[in-house]
């Protein structure tokens, strides 16, 4: 993934060729920005992955961080959807879970004690998930 573009396009075509390889009983997780493309990515067509967890998925809409490129305004994805944000993220606030809760009001919610942006110790009970 470019740290030089952060272009949705240069994100995406990645990313869309890694879902393309995968199966139902693959488990797909995006953290941050990658979230939020892996998110538009699953947005466009059908894919065969089933479940897919969000983690520290910044909000780009209007009360979010508002970047119009970001934003996610396709229907909800089909696929099992979890999202994960710890409360003490000094990255992404918080708040973007209820945000992103409201936007996918399918998706299953994680709120995390602890972690950070990075789930620092977090990692067997988000594998266990």
């Amino acid at each position: 993934m470019s740290d030089e573009d952060m272009s949705v396009e240069s994100w995406a075509l990645p990313i869309r060729s890694a879902v393309a390889d995968l199966g139902p009983d693959d488990l797909v997780a995006g953290h941050s920005f990658g979230g939020s493309i892996l998110l538009t990515v699953l947005g466009e067509r059908a894919w065969r992955v089933r479940r897919v967890h969000l983690l520290a998925m910044p909000n780009w809409g209007a009360d979010g961080w508002e970047v119009e490129e970001y934003d996610f305004d396709g229907p909800e994805p089909p696929q099992s959807l979890t999202l994960h944000h710890c409360r003490d993220d000094t990255v992404v606030p918080f708040a973007h879970l209820a945000l992103n809760t409201r936007m996918l009001p399918g998706a299953r919610v994680e709120a995390h004690a602890t972690g950070g942006h990075q789930f620092e110790d977090e990692l067997p009970e988000l594998l266990g998930a």
